[in-house]
């Protein structure tokens, strides 16, 4: 299932937005003052006259749960979606709960890279972000449905909603980042 990026607090750049609704444009530097339409949906549920499997079930349980901790406006209007059409279509709720859960499950995958990497003091913090929200974006847009329940399982079960945050060598550690080595990638 495709994934989310979801706009920080600060204003930062984003990769682009790949929601389920549709391929998205990235979200754009400076407001735009008319919200583009939401884009038709592609179903990939049961056939209307099957009632949902138990799988079905506990994946839009678990969605819930994650559209109840992550405010997925900002998301929705930083990829110049109108959320109150969205909201209005038989099908929004869906889409925000997979909205809601994509970003927490990309967060989550920022969370756990950012554990086990400390960058050089003065590495550029808007590529970090943008490297590690579009490997995460991929990752989670590759999950099968059992994937995806199990993650979002341990994902709501940490409790972190937050929008992580890279760690970085202090200045005096001898671990400066070079101006010159801006197209090379993070450390691993």
């Amino acid at each position: 299932m495709p994934a989310v990026a979801a706009p920080a607090p600060a204003a930062t750049s984003r990769g682009p937005l790949v929601p389920v609704i549709a391929a998205v444009p990235a979200p754009p530097s400076t407001s735009s003052s008319a919200a583009a339409p939401v884009p038709p949906v592609a179903r990939e549920s049961a056939r209307p006259s099957e009632d949902p499997s138990p799988e079905e079930n506990e994946l839009r349980a678990l969605e819930d749960e994650a559209l109840r901790q992550i405010d997925v406006v900002p998301i929705l209007r930083a990829a110049g979606i109108d959320v109150q059409a969205l909201q209005a279509r038989p099908d929004g709720n869906d889409l925000m709960r997979h909205v809601a859960a994509d970003e927490l499950l990309t967060r989550s995958m920022m969370r756990d890279r950012f554990a086990n990497t400390i960058y050089p003091h003065g590495y550029p913090r808007d590529q970090i972000m943008d490297d590690a929200r579009g490997m995460s974006n991929r990752m989670v847009a590759a999950l099968s449905r059992e994937a995806r329940i199990a993650l979002l399982q341990t994902a709501l079960a940490d409790g972190s909603s937050a929008e992580p945050e890279p760690t970085f060598y202090g200045p005096d550690s001898g671990r400066v980042f070079a101006e010159g080595d801006a197209g090379d990638s993070a450390p691993q």
